[in-house]
C-alpha cells in the first residue's frame, strides 16, 4: 500500500507539474499573440514595401486611394458637381483635341477628370494611345511608373518632386489656367494651400469669367455660402452659366482653333512648295551635268531628263 501510495503520489506531482508548464506556455503564446505579432508583421509589412519600391523604379508613387476627382473640404451639392462635370469636360476636350464625348466616356469608365487629363496628357507625349493608358492605370500602376513605362518625361514630373498629387495638380492646374487665360499660380494656390477641390476651383474660376470678380473674393464667398447658386447671384450672375464657359471664351477658343488650322495649313503647304522647288533644282542640277540649258525639258533629244 505504502508503495501504491508513493506511486500515486509521484503521478499527481508529474500531474501538476505538467500543468504548470501548460500555464507557463500558455501565458507565453498570450504574450507573444499579443504583442509580439503585430512588431512581426509590421517589419514584414516594411520589408514589403521596400522591395515594392525598389521594383517600381525611380519614382515611388502609389495609385490614389480614389480614382474620383480630389475633394474638396466644402460640400457639393449634385447641381453644382453636375455643373463641374459639364466645365471639366469642355476644358480638358479643348485642351487635348478630343470630343466631348470621349473625355466624358473615360470618366463613365471609372476614372476621375483629373485622371482623364493625365491619361490624355500621357498620349500627347507617347505614341500610345488613351486607352491603352488607360488600361495600364487601371492594373494599379502610380504616374511615374506608366511615365517609365511609356519613356516620357513630362516637365511637371520634375516639378512634382516625386510626389503624385503635386504632379496631378501641376498638369489641371495648367490645362484650367490656359482655357480660362489666367496664371496658374493663381489655381495652384488653392490647390495647394486652401485645399479646395478641383470641382469647386473649376466653378470658381468659371465663375470670374462671368463675372470679372477676383477669384479670391469668389472663393471667400464660397466659404459662407452652402451652393454655388448662391455665390453666382451674389456675383450678379445667372446659376445657369455655371455650367457652361462665357460665349466670349467659346468664341475665343474658336478663333484660337482656326488660327491653329490655319498654321497647320501653312507649314503643309511650305513643305509641300519645298519639296516641288528641290525636285525642280534636282531636275536642273541634272540636266546641267548633261550639258542642256535650264530651258530643256523632258522632250530634249539628249534624254537628260
Amino acid at each position: 500500500m505504502t508503495a501504491i501510495a508513493g506511486g500515486a503520489r509521484r503521478y499527481q506531482l508529474r500531474r501538476d507539474k505538467q500543468a504548470e508548464k501548460t500555464e507557463v506556455d500558455r501565458v507565453r503564446f498570450d504574450l507573444a499573440r499579443r504583442f509580439v505579432c503585430p512588431v512581426i508583421l509590421v517589419i514584414l509589412a516594411t520589408v514589403t514595401a521596400f522591395v515594392a519600391v525598389s521594383l517600381a523604379g525611380d519614382i515611388d508613387w502609389s495609385v490614389s486611394a480614389s480614382i474620383s476627382s480630389r475633394p474638396s473640404k466644402l460640400e457639393l451639392s449634385p447641381v453644382d458637381r453636375g455643373s463641374a462635370y459639364e466645365i471639366w469636360a469642355k476644358v480638358i476636350s479643348s485642351s487635348y483635341g478630343v470630343s466631348i464625348g470621349f473625355v466624358k466616356g473615360l470618366y463613365d469608365r471609372g476614372y476621375g477628370f483629373d485622371e482623364v487629363a493625365l491619361i490624355l496628357e500621357f498620349s500627347s507625349l507617347s505614341e500610345k494611345g488613351p486607352s491603352d493608358i488607360a488600361v495600364l492605370r487601371k492594373k494599379g500602376l502610380g504616374w511615374g511608373a506608366i511615365a517609365k513605362e511609356l519613356g516620357v518625361h513630362p516637365s511637371a514630373l520634375k516639378r512634382a518632386k516625386g510626389k503624385e498629387s503635386l504632379f496631378t495638380r501641376y498638369v489641371l492646374a495648367n490645362r484650367l489656367a490656359g482655357y480660362y487665360g489666367i496664371p496658374d499660380s493663381e489655381v495652384l494656390v488653392l490647390l495647394s494651400e486652401k485645399g479646395y477641390g478641383f470641382d469647386d476651383i473649376v466653378l470658381a474660376v468659371n465663375l470670374c469669367a462671368h463675372s470679372g470678380a477676383a477669384l479670391r473674393d469668389i472663393i471667400k464667398t464660397r466659404e459662407t455660402a452652402p451652393k454655388w447658386k448662391g455665390v453666382a447671384e451674389k456675383f450678379k450672375v445667372s446659376p445657369v452659366k455655371l455650367s457652361a464657359p462665357p460665349a466670349k471664351l467659346k468664341e475665343e477658343r474658336a478663333k484660337e482653333k482656326e488660327k491653329q488650322k490655319a498654321k497647320v495649313g501653312e507649314k503643309q503647304k511650305a513643305t509641300s512648295g519645298g519639296k516641288a522647288k528641290g525636285k525642280e533644282k534636282a531636275s536642273e542640277e541634272k540636266g546641267a551635268n548633261r550639258g542642256c540649258p535650264k530651258s530643256c525639258s523632258e522632250s530634249c533629244s539628249k534624254r537628260c531628263w
